[in-house]
């Protein structure tokens, strides 16, 4: 199932509220990358210096899935 834009997505998302809105149950359409760790379900009130879970999300890992998406269109 696609978001309301119709469009597919390619999010960075944190823990703050893992599982509740984001990522969606049975969305094989869109990709929702984060930096997993053992405080997911914070709420937002971080107890860590950074908010790694997004700042540490893999940036070749978020590259590999823009191009992918890019030639999914290109050739299409």
């Amino acid at each position: 199932m696609l978001l309301k834009t119709k469009t597919k997505v390619i999010a960075i998302i944190g823990g703050g509220n893992f599982g509740r809105y984001l990522p969606k149950p049975d969305d094989d359409e869109n990709i929702y990358l984060s930096y997993s760790m053992d405080c997911f379900g914070c709420e937002w009130k971080c107890i860590k210096d950074k908010i790694y879970c997004v700042e540490n999300v893999n940036y070749k890992n978020v590259n590999e899935h823009i191009y992918n998406l890019l030639n999914v269109y290109e050739n299409s």
